[in-house]
């Protein structure tokens, strides 16, 4: 019997030719015991007799082993060492048609992935949930948000401290917030005119702004549905979507004039 050693060379090697324990089962057992027909294989290597053939039959196929006819009987044994050679050119050159394969086919791969990932993500929120979740983002997304609102959506919803936090932790990282607001909106309340916060508001005709709430950051949208009592928040991430929301932000912004009324903070 061979050294340990030596065997668990031979038993790394076989695995890096992608033989499995049965296999190596099989290649051992022949390699050790010469010829054999595949009944006493099967029983010196503690395999089903069905198995040993089928493992014999791929082992063949690799050219690691070979039958021979001794009578009526059918016996099989081990290549000589060389066939593992012949094996790991044959493994070889397959590595090399698979390496042109992929380099071919790379910028297709590459292609798949861009086109998954235009795919908007979109998450469903709902109560107050959109409220931490939302203000929070901005502040950890740390790219400038414009809000396109109805004002009743601030003033009812959402707490005067929590916003006027929000806004002086945006400022803080450098965020500007830009807001369109109807027209009739003539008392912020979140914030007092010595609040040194990078604010801008300004005002809108009733009529071009809904009850929903229209949020814009870069690759992000949000968009908070207030309907009596209960809200409902869908946040979009896909830069291409936000872009065209964008779009229309800026076109209604172009309309709108600057805020004249007054900061009150309450």
């Amino acid at each position: 019997m061979l050294p340990k050693s030596l065997l668990q060379k031979i038993e790394s090697l076989l695995t890096r030719l992608w033989l499995n324990q049965s296999e190596q089962k099989i290649y051992m057992t022949g390699l050790f015991s010469g010829s054999l027909t595949i009944q006493q294989l099967a029983e010196k290597s503690w395999i089903k007799r069905v198995t040993a053939h089928s493992i014999v039959s791929a082992l063949m196929e690799m050219g690691l082993f070979q039958e021979t006819m001794r009578g009526k009987k059918r016996l099989v044994h081990p290549s000589p060492p060389e066939a593992i050679e012949h094996l790991l050119e044959k493994k070889q050159f397959e590595l090399d048609q698979l390496s042109s394969q992929y380099n071919s086919t790379l910028n297709i791969f590459s292609k798949i992935q861009n086109l998954s990932e235009n795919f908007p993500k979109v998450r469903m929120l709902q109560w107050t949930e959109w409220i931490t979740t939302t203000l929070l983002e901005q502040a950890k997304d740390k790219h400038d948000v414009y809000v396109l609102n109805d004002a009743h959506s601030l003033n009812n919803l959402v707490e005067e401290k929590t916003l006027h936090r929000s806004y002086t932790k945006r400022t803080s990282l450098g965020i500007k917030t830009r807001m369109v607001f109807p027209e009739w909106f003539t008392d912020f309340w979140h914030l007092s005119w010595d609040d040194d916060v990078n604010i801008h508001i300004k005002t809108l005709a009733p009529e071009l702004i809904t009850t929903w709430w229209v949020e814009i950051r870069w690759n992000k949208v949000a968009l908070h549905c207030r309907k009596e009592w209960f809200v409902t928040s869908t946040i979009m991430e896909n830069k291409e979507t936000a872009a065209l929301i964008m779009c229309m932000f800026n076109a209604l912004r172009h309309q709108a004039v600057d805020y004249q009324g007054s900061f009150v903070l309450v």
